[in-house]
């Protein structure tokens, strides 16, 4: 049956997608968790574990659409995606206000940046911005340490 097959091959590539999360592969893994929803739109898991794989990134904006899809799809989540979800808002938030801000108040976006890359310390997204930022402020030596990370 050809249904069977595409649930089959979704979760086929969900799997997939925790052991490479598992192997630090996160770009691989979150590529198999949006395929795994092109082929099975209703995967819940797929949904959330490319949410928190996309947070991992620091790609909090995505990770907000997989958090609403798989609210969307799950009747009684768990407490903590409910408190996980909102936490990335807030993350992606920040990072929206830091483009912002990066012009006309650098310390203040630096704030900003600063909250998300305690979420996604290893996201070369957050680390690029916030280095971006740093020399802006003309802190030259604080912007080296970050892309030394």
């Amino acid at each position: 049956d050809a249904g069977l097959r595409i649930e089959n091959t979704a979760l086929l590539r969900c799997n997939r997608a925790v052991a490479l999360r598992k192997l630090g592969r996160n770009g691989e893994a979150l590529n198999d968790c949006l395929a795994a929803l092109l082929l099975d739109d209703g995967y819940a898991k797929a949904a959330l574990t490319g949410a928190t794989i996309a947070t991992t990134l620091g790609l909090f904006a995505d990770a907000c659409s997989l958090y609403t899809t798989y609210l969307s799809l799950t009747p009684d989540p768990a407490p903590n995606v409910k408190r996980d979800f909102s936490r990335v808002q807030q993350h992606a938030s920040d990072l929206k206000k830091a483009l912002d801000l990066q012009h006309s108040a650098p310390e203040r976006a630096l704030a900003c940046v600063r909250s998300a890359a305690a979420e996604a310390p290893e996201s070369a997204v957050v680390r690029g911005m916030e280095a971006s930022i740093l020399v802006r402020c003309q802190r030259y030596a604080d912007a080296i340490a970050v892309c030394d990370l």
